[in-house]
């Protein structure tokens, strides 16, 4: 239950600061960034066919007295390590590829070329913010709580 409210309270801050910087909600949200980010973290639960051992995961943080054998909460663990690396990296690659895009279609010789290159910018800014949005708030939390739950069943 805890990790609930502490979810809820990392949202409502990036929602504050969000507004503290003067910026609209709707202009944090970017569907081509956030499907950047989250395609590739559905892939490798389909590679890996982890789907079994992520609902595990999940319902180990979710109900902490629900007891969950050590295996399976050592291959949760695992899991959510790897998805937190992975997000890291897809985010990384999203920005990258935004950039890469922002700089081929970049005209010169229009005079207002140069103007939109801060909107183009920023979206291309709203990968990494997801993906570092993903680890703090999500991915880091159940990483933190799975970990606490499977020492404290070892010897």
């Amino acid at each position: 239950m805890l990790f609930i409210y502490g979810f809820a309270i990392v949202l409502v801050g990036l929602f504050i600061g969000a507004a503290m910087l003067g910026g609209a909600l709707m202009d944090f949200v970017n569907l081509p960034s956030f499907l950047i980010v989250t395609i590739p973290l559905l892939g490798i639960l389909t590679a890996t066919n982890s789907f079994k051992v992520f609902y595990i995961g999940v319902k180990a943080v979710l109900l902490p007295k629900k007891a969950i054998p050590e295996e399976l909460l050592g291959q949760a663990v695992s899991l959510f390590r790897l998805l937190s690396r992975s997000t890291a990296i897809v985010s990384a690659i999203g920005f990258l590829i935004c950039l890469v895009n922002i700089l081929f279609n970049l005209d010169f010789e229009n005079p207002n070329a140069i103007s939109h290159i801060g909107a183009n910018i920023a979206a291309a800014l709203s990968t990494p913010l997801y993906g570092l949005t993903l680890i703090v708030a999500l991915l880091g939390p159940i990483v933190f709580n799975l970990n606490k739950r499977n020492d404290t069943k070892l010897p």
